[in-house]
């Protein structure tokens, strides 16, 4: 855990209140993770246009339990920029959790954004961030395939 560095002070942008009137629904906490729902008017920016809907608990539990079992083969098929000091799969319980639904297709996406923060801030505020590494990830799940995809790692800066 040393080896991550915290960017907050420049890598985390709110959305601002213009953009996004976010209303915490459900906050779900146990010893393998600690998330929060947030109300179907909430707004981030990929699907923003999207009819919505409120992750339920039983789906994020599911969910939560495919990807503990997943989380090691989805970072290594990813194609994108991971630096050696990457390890999500690893400390995967220490990030938070920002859960959001919607339609895509007929089928229910659940949208999560990954943090690792010291901060509480994220369990009102929806966060946006661009830059930060591996402190900040985003991965989708197709609710009813029960299937992953997507997975999004934040560049270093």
């Amino acid at each position: 855990m040393k080896h991550y560095i915290f960017y907050t002070s420049f890598a985390i942008l709110l959305i601002s209140s213009k953009l996004c009137q976010a209303q915490a629904t459900l906050l779900i906490k146990n010893k393998n993770y600690e998330g929060v729902t947030f109300n179907e008017k909430s707004s981030y920016p990929f699907f923003s246009k999207k009819k919505r809907f409120i992750p339920d608990l039983k789906e994020i539990v599911t969910m939560e339990e495919k990807l503990r079992l997943s989380i090691k083969k989805l970072v290594s098929l990813y194609k994108g920029y991971v630096s050696a000091e990457c390890k999500i799969v690893k400390h995967l319980s220490i990030y938070k959790r920002q859960y959001f639904g919607y339609f895509e297709n007929g089928e229910k996406i659940i949208f999560t954004s990954f943090i690792f923060t010291k901060s509480n801030d994220w369990k009102r505020n929806i966060v946006f961030a661009e830059g930060g590494g591996c402190n900040f990830f985003k991965l989708k799940y197709a609710s009813n395939k029960k299937t992953f995809y997507d997975l999004s790692i934040n560049t270093p800066e």
